[in-house]
């Protein structure tokens, strides 16, 4: 999620912009916007906000095509699946990682490793090929969040040594499905 900090340098207050209505929360009588959906690349709004908004009927267009084949199809992917992916976009904070699976992953800082992780941009950078494990699915708001991990043998390998963390991943995972299925 976006800061106020960085909103602000995108927004200014009376500016014209266009939207996509995520959810509308009739109780809490409360509308949730968003110009991710409208984006054609992740981060493209932070980056030129000029061309997401020239673009923003095709994008939206697209993203109701790709929901309504996500509703029939459904998701190709399962909670705790090991997938291979390739890195689209790193930031301070989190990762996209197209997994070849629908919507494109999220990999957020806190599911890095269980050693701290200052700066994700200094351990990704586009176009590295990754291995993650699927952490959630939100098949309604089209989401996929990732984790590396529940890839650690050791708490920190990820931070130390991520081939490592790779080399080991489908032992790793296969380990942490049979163990969640024995729990769940």
């Amino acid at each position: 999620m976006r800061s106020d900090k960085d909103i602000r340098k995108i927004f200014s207050a009376g500016d014209y912009i266009k939207v996509m209505i995520h959810h509308i929360d009739y109780d809490q009588q409360r509308i949730l916007l968003s110009t991710r959906s409208l984006e054609v690349n992740p981060g493209d709004m932070v980056k030129d906000p000029q061309l997401v908004y020239s673009t923003a009927e095709v994008a939206a267009a697209a993203f109701r095509a790709s929901k309504q084949e996500a509703k029939v199809h459904e998701l190709r992917s399962e909670v705790h699946e090991l997938r291979s992916g390739v890195v689209q976009s790193a930031s301070k904070n989190y990762v996209f990682v197209d997994i070849g699976a629908g919507p494109v992953g999220l990999l957020r800082k806190n599911q890095i490793s269980h050693e701290s992780v200052k700066d994700m941009t200094t351990m990704f950078s586009v176009g590295d090929e990754i291995k993650v494990m699927v952490h959630e699915i939100d098949s309604i708001r089209q989401r996929i969040t990732l984790s590396t991990k529940s890839l650690e043998v050791d708490p920190g390998d990820m931070v130390k040594d991520p081939q490592l963390v790779y080399s080991t991943a489908e032992k790793v995972a296969a380990a942490f499905r049979a163990k969640f299925q024995r729990v769940g």
